[in-house]
């Protein structure tokens, strides 16, 4: 998911283009019962450049008064292809914009992390490091993560250029990044990008399952069923159905504890490149619904989000 987040603020860095549903053509080129090995095989040396948009909207009603939170997120990231000799992938990652629209009531912000050099918003200058960092990602061929370095390493440098004394604004900037930058625009966008693969062979119309967890406030647990819906001219086009749950356990979220009750539903379309196992484009959807509670009181909650991607 995602990536779904809480009040003014929400860098989820992915999405895209619509694909096209796809269910109803369970169609292939060549033989029906052939085997397809879906894996990342990317060659070493290339460079493969993706738009991202994310859209939510939050609401809150609270003793009858509705409070409507949405954020729109931009962003472009390019991924430069390396190989180990254990055959891993090694992702070396860079942003080339981030853009982030809020609004909480009748309050708007437009921030752009290419305005950071001037901007006062520790949030929007944080933005910049975040597009000028180099981050580099292993994965292996069924996009599991197995490591990341250059990202702990900017929030360390952003930190060493504020006020040692300004202790608010040092917790404020240290939240949005653990929920909104590593958790969503790194973190659970590599999720989001790259774990959708099966363990073994499918044929058209197989399915398989996946279990993650959203990099948010609330580490809502995803159980989605996966499905080859066609193969067509060198592209699986994939779907998935989903439930998202809470755990009901206690988080902090704005100083507050709250313990979240939420279920809710998931799509997906993915249109992948059989020869290199990278998305052309992806389109997921979210919408969650239940309550929060907050000093034993139960607030009703509503998610909708929308994440696109889509490959340049």
């Amino acid at each position: 998911m995602n990536s779904i987040k809480y009040l003014v603020f929400i860098l989820p860095l992915i999405l895209s283009c619509r694909a096209q549903s796809h269910s109803d053509r369970g169609y292939t080129d060549g033989d029906e019962n052939k085997v397809y090995r879906l894996r990342l095989n990317p060659l070493g040396g290339t460079k493969y450049d993706y738009d991202f948009s994310n859209q939510s909207e939050f609401k809150l009603d609270v003793d009858g008064k509705k409070v409507d939170n949405s954020n729109n997120t931009e962003a472009g990231i390019s991924y430069f292809i390396a190989k180990d000799s254990s055959g891993d992938l090694i992702l070396h990652m860079q942003y080339s914009k981030i853009r982030l629209h809020s609004k909480t009531g009748d309050n708007e912000s437009n921030m752009d992390a290419t305005n950071a050099a001037i901007s006062t918003d520790p949030t929007e200058r944080m933005l910049g490091f975040v597009k000028d960092a180099k981050i580099t990602a292993v994965l292996s061929p069924v996009g599991e993560v197995k490591s990341m370095t250059g990202a702990k390493e900017i929030i360390g440098r952003f930190m060493d250029q504020l006020s040692v004394g300004d202790a608010s604004t040092r917790k404020v900037v240290q939240e949005k990044w653990n929920t909104l930058v590593d958790g969503n625009l790194i973190a659970g966008n590599m999720q989001q990008l790259f774990r959708i693969f099966p363990d073994s062979g499918v044929r058209v119309g197989d399915k398989w399952k996946l279990t993650s967890r959203q990099k948010d406030e609330f580490a809502l647990k995803e159980k989605n069923d996966y499905r080859l819906t066609a193969i067509h001219e060198g592209v699986a086009y994939i779907e998935s159905e989903g439930e998202i749950t809470s755990d009901s356990s206690v988080i902090t979220m704005m100083g507050y504890q709250v313990v979240p009750d939420l279920k809710g539903k998931q799509h997906g379309d993915y249109q992948m490149e059989m020869s290199t196992g990278m998305l052309l484009s992806a389109t997921i959807t979210n919408s969650v619904e239940g309550t929060i509670q907050v000093q034993a009181r139960d607030i009703p909650v509503t998610i909708e989000n929308s994440v696109r991607i889509k490959r340049k």
